[in-house]
């Protein structure tokens, strides 16, 4: 991933735009997520996948409370395309803010709803506020628990994934105690001529 840079990738977007069947096929596992960005999945290969998510391109920016506080389950590389992500790295901490704790199981299928179970609660507390300015590379393990979303007073906001292999059955997701956590939408596949677009709006950006 260190090697790819915003052109590189830019290059790689360019590579599958005009392919109709690739555009097809991309389409057909992309979605919008409940932390408020659209979930391209470009390819998936060998247990990783590599992924866009845009926010602001098809709505007006998130004005909702933050995004579910999360683990993963797998570890992922990322590179900021377009715009500024700002993120929040949280640990379990005794007297950290109280937590409802929900187990997800992601859907059969990566546009399909996934299943939040209740699993009690936690207290977090922040361990770190990172901004990842357009052109840096971030990366996150499986245990890390964070959140992130694009800086508002910048627009449009893209960044570029590779996922690794998967390490464990469910993502652990935390909401403040009382508050209803966000949830994925209901299942909507983005058509063909959005996802084009998409790609299109965000090599125009790069």
């Amino acid at each position: 991933m260190s090697s790819l840079g915003r052109q590189k990738i830019k290059r790689y977007l360019q590579s599958m735009v005009t392919d109709h069947d690739a555009i097809a096929a991309i389409a057909e596992r992309s979605s919008m997520h409940a932390n408020g960005f659209v979930k391209i999945v470009l390819e998936r290969r060998a247990g990783m996948a590599a992924r866009l998510h845009v926010w602001n391109a098809i709505s007006e920016p998130d004005e909702s409370p933050p995004g579910n506080i999360h683990n993963h389950v797998w570890g992922f590389c990322s590179r900021v395309l377009v715009g500024a992500l700002e993120e929040q790295r949280f640990e379990v901490d005794d007297v950290g803010s109280r937590m409802d704790r929900y187990r997800y199981f992601a859907g059969r299928d990566s546009v399909s709803r996934g299943i939040l179970e209740p699993a009690g609660v936690a207290r977090l507390g922040e361990s770190a506020a990172l901004s990842h300015r357009a052109g840096s590379l971030y990366r996150i393990g499986n245990s890390t628990l964070h959140r992130a979303r694009t800086d508002g007073e910048q627009g449009l906001g893209v960044t570029f994934a590779i996922t690794g292999s998967r390490r464990k059955a469910y993502t652990s997701v935390f909401a403040p105690s009382g508050d209803a956590i966000r949830e994925d939408p209901p299942k909507r596949i983005l058509p063909p001529g959005e996802v084009q677009s998409l790609l299109s709006l965000v090599m125009d950006a790069i």
